[in-house]
């Protein structure tokens, strides 16, 4: 086991500058990425945030060759800013609510605070305190982030590990803050804080937290990587099972997503619904195919303020839906559809200059009753819809000998 002369005995200036590098190689890497899917949210925060952290560890390394008000000042606030900053970009990766706000504020306190300690009143330990604690709270906020389920994940182990990478970080500057400051809770449970010290200064306290950093931001730059291409992994797959004109599921999306819910649900507690738009071909011959579209988007924005957040939707192809109710009663299904269909019978459809009026056909199926399988409740629930066209159109048809509305 390495003894801690051996870590006495390396240089600080070249520890730091190795960190910074490995950085630069983070920010270069994710600058190159961006510049290839600038439309996903967060990428192009986190190379702005890893230019701010690496311009501060630059100037950290050239310390005593460039006056401190550059090596210390604006140094320990771009560090602190860039990881504020870092913060604000993976709250922006996984969309989650975020404003720019705090990385101004840190910034302008942290210039602030380190020149009337590092210029005015010199005090290393006073320094230390107001780098460690804020660097401590970010590490925890970050860690946070990636604690936090996300939507679409393939699967949660980068996200973990990296939400374990900062927490160590925030473990490993809480430690080395108590050592620094030689804290000790007294019988008063003030904290005493030591001597002057410096931050070039070869020990093994600062070798082992360069080297830990620098493994730490390694490892980061490669955790991130693997959160971006699970991303877009995770977003290609979603892409091969959504249509594209709707944004809703397609039909290999719908029966992937159905068949997962009728073998974990209540058997009879399970609708299915077939809906295809009346005359749509006459649609699109009359108005012409973009307005056709159009119809198309507008009954997905029906269906959706019909139906709740819990039910399925997808476009089986052309101008057929399909919808599985599910955890629902007869009562409920019947009326979901029915409100479908006057909903829409009620609502003319308007491209540029012109009204086009639109009627539905539903046959709808129920779990249990009418088949257990998702094949068995597509077969039942088309036989039906095909019943209420040859019927007339614009109705919904349950059974086959009851349980037809019409307008």
């Amino acid at each position: 086991m390495p003894s801690p002369e051996i870590f006495a005995t390396l240089d600080i200036r070249t520890l730091i500058l190795v960190t910074a590098l490995i950085y630069l190689m983070c920010t270069l890497t994710q600058g190159f990425i961006y510049l290839n899917n600038r439309d996903e949210p967060g990428l192009g925060k986190f190379v702005i945030a890893h230019a701010l952290i690496n311009l501060g560890l630059i100037l950290i390394a050239a310390r005593g060759l460039i006056p401190d008000l550059l090596s210390m000042v604006i140094a320990n606030a771009s560090i602190l800013s860039g990881l504020t900053f870092l913060h604000h970009a993976i709250r922006c990766f996984y969309q989650r609510p975020t404003s720019l706000r705090a990385t101004a504020v840190v910034f302008v306190l942290s210039c602030l605070a380190f020149f009337h300690f590092g210029q005015i009143s010199p005090d290393y330990a006073i320094r230390v305190l107001l780098f460690s604690l804020p660097f401590i709270v970010l590490c925890i906020l970050i860690a946070r982030e990636f604690f936090l389920p996300t939507e679409h994940e393939i699967q949660p182990a980068p996200r973990w590990v990296n939400a374990t990478l900062f927490t160590l970080l925030a473990l490993l500057f809480t430690v080395r803050l108590l050592v620094i400051m030689d804290a000790h809770l007294l019988a008063s449970s003030i904290i005493r804080i030591g001597t002057e010290s410096s931050l070039l200064q070869a020990s093994p306290l600062s070798s082992l937290t360069w080297l830990v950093l620098i493994a730490s931001f390694g490892y980061w730059n490669v955790g991130l990587l693997l959160l971006v291409s699970q991303k877009f992994l995770a977003r290609q797959n979603r892409l091969a099972i959504t249509d594209g004109l709707t944004g809703i599921l397609n039909r290999r999306g719908f029966e992937l997503m159905a068949e997962k819910i009728l073998l974990t649900r209540t058997a009879s507690s399970n609708f299915m619904l077939l809906l295809d738009l009346d005359h749509f071909k006459q649609v699109n011959d009359r108005h012409g195919h973009e307005a056709g579209d159009e119809v198309l988007r507008q009954f997905v924005l029906l269906l959706n303020q019909q139906l709740r957040k819990s039910d399925l939707t997808g476009r089986i192809g052309g101008e057929e839906f399909a919808v599985l109710l599910r955890e629902s009663t007869e009562a409920q299904a019947w009326s979901v559809a029915e409100r479908v269909r006057t909903a829409l019978q009620q609502m003319p459809i308007r491209h540029r200059d012109t009204t086009i009026e639109v009627t539905v056909s539903i046959g709808v199926a129920q779990s249990g009753a009418d088949g257990e399988s998702f094949a068995e409740l597509f077969r039942t629930a088309d036989q039906r819809l095909y019943q209420a066209k040859r019927s007339g159109r614009n109705r919904t048809l349950f059974r086959e000998t009851a349980d037809v509305a019409t307008p």
